[in-house]
């Protein structure tokens, strides 16, 4: 009500793709309350012709009407919360969708400077109040609005001299809206900021635990999360003062206006029937319960417009893709630089093409960009400058990503491949046997809460989804990092035989002769491309980080055998 009405007209225009239902509901509403209103009406009736003249025509057929009046006003009830609530549901499905598909296709830039406990709140809590203040507070201020006009009709049918006493307290009425729709707003602003920081927060405490009891930080985090606790249970009180400010002035504007009437019949003597007065008063003390709710819908609509305010920032967010293309020639190539939304460079030149079936390894020291490069080369993030994408391409990171669903579900998706195709896959990887022995093979459950992998059968599985694509380039990030050595040797004799591509980041050095060319990076750069025999004699910065590696490996060895004796 007292909100923008242009901000509130995007809120309605959620609704235009389910226009029919919402007037189906809008009607069923403004039925309902003109039944609410007409009952009002009967009163004056049933004090007139009841008690007033004893009319007993009247007295034998009011139970019927009762009867038929209640069982219309039960229909339109019905009628109206529930179409109200289905128009509800399917705008905050179409918006979840659409929140979850835009999502989609924005940057991985973007996710690692966000707050995912805000993100997540956005899906959850912030589309549901956008939702229902475009449906339900929409129908409800109809209602409720309505409602109000017709009894105030009914108070000036009756007395309009009366009627002009109670709208004395109208403006009061707007000037307490005024007072606190500014503060409802932003006390409602940090309150949906502080619910997004428990979101990430309890995400993180709640998937680890075991990190938290073995370092006995445990009151550290009880002690943060206190804090967050105590921030919004002060924000959600101060929302909750200002709205029962709007309830309880209610009270006292209603009484002014009474007194106000009372007052007047005694000066002027004008005294209506004693029907006329009852529904008068019936009507003035139920104007308070539609203006309640306005006061409570207009603390929903701040919450509504907050939250839509910080969605239409997620939408502000374009699509990554936009320097991306496919090389005819099935060959990928990079030329250009990547920030951090931080404005840190992690990649600040890199001009470099890759041809069709080559095996190329990334290596460097740690925090040269290698990860970042080749998460360029696979789409995740956007470059400044061009990148040129193979045919088809598969990734896959040094973190295992498995998520909630069977073997064959982690694998395959919703692609064709048969139990022959995955078998054979999973052979390649020396992960048949393993698979064989889950208890519902390829459709025993696996993922959060299901964590019946070992990281390396994880790692290896993930390496199984990426072949089953039949890719023209395999994108591979530290993927032997959890593996044993000769499941090592078994996985990189399958890549090596293999006709597709292979971009392959790796600490371990001692495979380097395999690859077709090696490229090293350091600071963001390429300080050497080439095959490992040629960079290894000609190049000084390579000849050095290698030697140390092999330093660092011989002594890793030394102490595992130490250990071992």
């Amino acid at each position: 009500m007292q909100a923008n009405w242009s901000n509130y007209k995007q809120l309605v225009k959620l609704t235009h793709k389910h226009r029919q239902l919402l007037v189906y509901a809008v009607l069923a509403s403004l039925f309902a309350a003109f039944l609410d209103a007409l009952l009002i009406n009967f009163i004056k009736d049933i004090v007139n012709q009841g008690f007033v003249k004893h009319d007993q025509k009247f007295l034998t057929y009011f139970p019927i009407y009762i009867l038929t009046f209640f069982a219309f006003r039960a229909m339109g009830g019905y009628l109206c919360d529930y179409l109200t609530a289905k128009s509800s549901r399917i705008v905050m499905r179409d918006q979840r969708l659409k929140f979850t598909n835009h999502m989609l296709n924005v940057s991985k830039s973007f996710f690692d400077a966000e707050s995912l406990g805000h993100i997540q709140a956005s899906f959850s809590y912030k589309i549901e109040q956008v939702a229902n203040a475009a449906t339900i507070t929409f129908l409800s201020y109809i209602r409720e609005g309505f409602l109000i006009g017709l009894l105030l009709l009914i108070m000036f049918i009756e007395s309009w001299q009366l009627t002009l006493m109670a709208m004395v307290s109208m403006p009061i009425v707007l000037t307490a809206y005024r007072m606190t729709a500014l503060k409802l707003r932003q006390t409602n602003s940090k309150v949906q900021n502080q619910i997004g920081q428990m979101t990430q927060m309890t995400g993180q405490v709640f998937s680890s635990v075991g990190d938290i009891g073995a370092y006995d930080q445990k009151s550290f985090f009880k002690g943060r999360f206190g804090h967050l606790l105590e921030s919004n249970y002060q924000s959600e009180i101060s929302a909750g003062h200002y709205t029962a400010f709007l309830s309880a002035s209610l009270y006292v504007v209603t009484a002014v206006p009474l007194a106000l009437m009372m007052y007047w019949v005694n000066v002027t003597g004008h005294f209506p029937t004693v029907g006329s007065f009852t529904a008068l008063l019936a009507a003035m003390l139920r104007i308070i319960q539609p203006l309640k709710i306005i006061s409570q819908l207009t603390s929903d609509l701040q919450k509504a417009l907050v939250a839509n305010r910080d969605l239409d920032s997620y939408y502000a967010l374009g699509s990554y893709h936009a320097n991306m293309h496919i090389a005819s020639e099935n060959q990928i190539s990079i030329n250009g630089s990547f920030q951090l939304s931080s404005g840190e460079t992690l990649i600040r030149h890199l001009d470099v093409s890759i041809h069709a079936g080559q095996k190329v390894a990334i290596v460097g020291p740690s925090g040269a960009g290698k990860s970042t490069f080749l998460q360029v080369l696979a789409g995740i993030y956007s470059l400044n400058g061009t990148v040129n994408l193979g045919r088809s391409q598969a990734y896959v990171r040094q973190e295992a990503w498995v998520f909630n669903g069977s073997v064959r579900e982690n694998l395959i998706f919703n692609q064709n491949h048969s139990d022959e195709q995955i078998w054979e896959c999973l052979k390649q990887v020396n992960l048949e046997s393993v698979i064989r022995n889950l208890p519902k093979q390829l459709d025993t459950p696996i993922g959060q809460g299901d964590m019946i992998l070992s990281g390396g059968e994880q790692q290896r599985l993930c390496l199984a989804r990426a072949l089953l694509k039949s890719p023209d380039w395999l994108l591979l990030d530290e993927i032997t990092s959890a593996l044993d050595r000769v499941s090592e040797g078994h996985i990189l004799d399958a890549l090596f035989s293999s006709h597709c591509g292979v971009v392959m980041v790796t600490h371990r050095l001692k495979h380097l002769d395999r690859f077709d060319r090696v490229l090293f990076l350091s600071g963001g750069n390429i300080i050497a491309d080439g095959p490992f025999d040629k960079i290894v004699d000609d190049n000084n910065s390579f000849k050095d980080f290698y030697h140390h590696q092999q330093v660092d490996m011989q002594s890793e060895s030394q102490v595992q055998e130490s250990v071992a004796t």
